[in-house]
């Protein structure tokens, strides 16, 4: 059965909007783990040159480092989610046209 131009449209546009929300919401969560880090990073840098704490501000700098880290491998995974479902619906495409045929 073949589908229309619209038909697929819609369906691209849901697609579309469906990796979107995964990729939104795994920035949000980035977000949401960094702002402390970050709030500590600023606290320490309003400090007097006195009283400032390199240790501190080196250990928020390696907590840091290594979200942005964490970061380029959920941003992977979240790839391979994609490049997994969409050859899935392949497959899945595929199958149903064998059977029609």
């Amino acid at each position: 059965m073949a589908t229309t131009n619209a038909e697929r449209q819609r369906l691209w546009r849901q697609r579309q909007a469906a990796r979107l929300k995964v990729i939104d919401n795994d920035w949000q969560l980035f977000v949401k783990a960094a702002r402390p880090l970050l709030q500590d990073l600023r606290a320490e840098g309003k400090k007097d040159v006195s009283t400032i704490s390199p240790s501190t501000v080196a250990h928020g700098a390696a907590l840091l480092e290594r979200m942005i880290e964490r970061w380029h491998d959920l941003a992977s995974n979240t790839k391979k989610r994609l490049a997994t479902a969409k050859q899935n619906r392949a497959t899945k495409q595929w199958d149903v046209m064998e059977a029609s045929s």
